[in-house]
Parts: structure tokens; C-alpha cells; sequence
């Protein structure tokens, strides 16, 4: 009996060696790439772990949800700190801002997150739906972090006017279904993209050299303006 024991806290100490082990790999791989790419792989990571703890509070598991919160919190953390360096030494103050801003919104979703989680292993189906919400929040306010991060501002610029073409989409169907809370959702999604759709256009008019290209860019940043005003007592009058 005594050895079967000794055998146990023996495997015991050895899996625990090698999850240490492991993480020790993945510290020392993110160390020799470049920032970007550590980036890129922490927020692969994370989203990973978003999708351990929904599932963990889905089968009602605390030890598992437990593990998987504290790893989404790490790779928040991380990722927020790799993104912070690259706005530091970003030439491009627009892109440093966007950057940091990014940053900001998945810090602010950290706290939502916990409590939705100590909320959902209650049991209770409308806390597993808000457990869900925010997962999805948290997921795509990191892919907007390495987005940020990580593509040049051209690349930016044409992957958030497809986003805000779908959130004027979803805008849409919410005035048509008469849906109050999910249009303002969306307004506010499809005006914080405008924004940064907005700042990358003019980063990029000011540095073009074609005076007839940067005309044509700059008026159609001006309509853009004149739209934006215009969605908010178009979406109160339809709702």
C-alpha cells in the first residue's frame, strides 16, 4: 500500500514537471520570435482557453472552468503587455493609438468575464448565456487587439470596412426585427469601426502624394463622416 502511494505522489510530482516543462517551451519559443508573432501566438492561445472555460462551465465543471479562467486571464495579460511594447516603438501614431485602445477594450472585459463565469457555474441557463456573450466579446476584442498590432494599416483598413459592412448588416436586421437592445449593440459596434476606419483613411490621405488620389480619398472620408452623423436618429426614428 505504501508503495503503490510513494508510486502515485511520484506521477503526481512528474505530470506537474512536465506541465511546467511545457509552459517553459512555449515562454522560451514566444522569447525568440518577434513581437508580432508573439503576439499572434498568445492570442491563439487565448482564444483556446476562452473556449476550455465555456465548455468547463458547460459540463459544470469548477475544476476545469477554474484552470481555464486563470489561462485566459494570463494570456489577456500577456498579450495586452506585447501589444503595449509595439505601440511604443510604432512609428505610426494613428497605429499606436489603435493599439492601445484595442488593448484597453480587452482589459475592460476582464472583470465582465469573471463574474460571468462565477455566475454560470450556478447552473443557470441565462448566466450560461451570458458566459457565452462575453466569451465572444472577449474573443473578438482580441482578434481587434492582434488585428491592430500585427497588419499594416492598409491591410487594417480594408478588414475593418468588411467588419463594418456586416455590422451595418446586423444594424439592419435589428431595426427591421425592432430589436432595441441589439441595434444599439450594433450602433455602437458599427460607429466605434467607422471611427477607426476614419483614422487609418486619413493617416494614409496624409501621406499620399497624388494630390487627385488624395482628394478622392479625403472626400470619401468626409461623406463617411456625414453618414456616421446621420445613423444615430435613423436608427431611434426606425426603432
Amino acid at each position: 500500500m505504501r508503495t503503490r502511494f510513494i508510486f502515485i505522489i511520484v506521477i503526481i510530482i512528474i505530470l506537474q514537471e512536465t506541465k511546467d516543462a511545457s509552459a517553459a517551451v512555449l515562454a522560451a519559443a514566444l522569447r525568440s520570435l518577434s513581437a508580432g508573432d508573439s503576439l499572434a501566438a498568445v492570442s491563439a492561445s487565448l482564444d483556446q482557453h476562452l473556449t476550455e472555460l465555456v465548455d468547463g462551465v458547460d459540463r459544470g465543471d469548477r475544476a476545469g472552468a477554474a484552470r481555464a479562467a486563470k489561462a485566459v486571464a494570463d494570456d489577456s495579460n500577456q498579450a495586452i503587455a506585447i501589444a503595449k511594447a509595439i505601440a511604443e516603438v510604432s512609428e505610426d501614431p494613428v497605429v499606436a493609438e489603435l493599439i492601445l485602445q484595442a488593448a484597453s477594450d480587452l482589459a475592460q472585459l476582464q472583470p465582465q468575464l469573471v463574474a460571468s463565469t462565477k455566475a454560470g457555474l450556478t447552473g443557470d441557463p441565462a448566466a450560461i448565456k451570458r458566459l457565452h456573450d462575453d466569451a465572444a466579446l472577449m474573443r473578438e476584442a482580441n482578434a481587434h487587439l492582434r488585428d491592430a498590432a500585427t497588419l499594416t494599416p492598409a491591410e487594417l483598413l480594408r478588414k475593418r470596412t468588411q467588419e463594418l459592412q456586416d455590422e451595418l448588416r446586423r444594424l439592419e436586421e435589428a431595426v427591421n426585427n425592432a430589436d432595441l437592445q441589439a441595434a444599439a449593440r450594433h450602433l455602437k459596434a458599427a460607429r466605434d469601426l467607422i471611427a477607426e476606419q476614419i483614422a487609418l483613411a486619413t493617416a494614409l490621405a496624409e501621406n499620399c502624394d497624388d494630390p487627385v488620389r488624395k482628394k478622392q480619398l479625403e472626400d470619401a472620408i468626409a461623406r463617411l463622416r456625414e453618414l456616421e452623423a446621420q445613423l444615430v436618429p435613423l436608427a431611434k426614428v426606425r426603432t
